[in-house]
């Protein structure tokens, strides 16, 4: 059987979503590099204007899983729709944007097929028949490269302007159509309202490295995210700013105010120089 690539196309407005042909680029130059093959998959509903427009890239396949509940980004369908096709075809990898959605998504999925996750790729490197894909740390500071040593599929998620759209390769692409069985699945828990604020507060503090008030609320935070559920009250459970002093609340529509750490550098005094009694004036 031949090594495969998967890239998952995330859509909107009847269009791929330029962050995903990005992921799917860097998935084609990788695919001539190692000789696996690449393909398409994209979930959702009404996808016949978004196959349409994929279809003209370079691809083995198109694979398109089409239900009503996929219509709308649901955690609990997306992830059992992946999870049984990729348990069922066992591609090598499975690429996808680094997206606010793909966040959501992928530790979850990871976790569904037990098999490791690399977040936020720049690249990757190939050499003696392995790969390596390399991702950034410490404020961009340093790129590591990451060698997996798990089974497939390998979930790697790509920053955006990693790659181009203009690499796209243009060609042709036959298109598979497979159905998955939702029976069962919750419908209405992965459609239950977010914990907005709770969420916006966290990745607000996590972005920034605020970790000195990360790290005083986090217990709480987690505490009442394990304990939320649709049948919860909302408003006591979904509030995050009950949570945090108010000096530390941060507003997600105005600038960051957070408090910071400050560290002082003094320097030393540079030392007088006095004429002395033999010295000119």
């Amino acid at each position: 059987m031949a090594e495969k690539i998967y890239v998952l196309i995330d859509h909107a407005n009847n269009r791929p979503r330029n962050s995903s042909l990005e992921a799917l680029a860097m998935g084609q130059k990788m695919a001539s590099e190692t000789g696996m093959e690449i393909h398409g998959l994209i979930l959702g509903a009404d996808l016949s204007s978004v196959t349409e427009q994929l279809s003209r890239y370079e691809l083995a396949s198109i694979i398109v899983v089409e239900n009503p509940s996929l219509r709308e980004y649901n955690p609990d369908m997306y992830v059992h729709a992946l999870a049984e096709i990729l348990a069922s075809d066992r591609p090598n990898l499975f690429l996808l944007a680094h997206t606010y959605q793909a966040i959501d998504l992928a530790p979850r999925l990871a976790a569904r097929l037990r098999t490791a996750l690399i977040t936020d790729c720049i690249g990757y490197k190939t050499g003696d028949g392995s790969i390596s894909f390399v991702r950034q740390m410490f404020r961009s500071k340093l790129n590591a490269d990451v060698t997996v040593k798990s089974i497939h599929p390998w979930l790697v998620s790509i920053q955006a302007g990693a790659s181009s759209v203009d690499a796209l390769r243009p060609g042709t692409a036959p298109i598979a159509t497979r159905a998955v069985d939702f029976a069962g699945v919750d419908h209405d828990h992965g459609a239950c309202e977010p914990i907005d604020d709770l969420v916006v507060q966290l990745l607000t503090l996590a972005a920034g490295e605020e970790f000195r008030v990360l790290h005083r609320y986090l217990p709480e935070v987690l505490h009442r995210a394990a304990a939320h559920s649709c049948n919860d009250e909302r408003a006591e459970d979904r509030t995050f700013a009950r949570l945090v002093h108010p000096a530390d609340r941060v507003s997600p529509s105005s600038p960051r105010h957070m408090p910071k750490a400050t560290i002082s550098r003094s320097r030393p005094a540079a030392p007088s120089v006095r004429a002395g009694a033999g010295d000119s004036a």
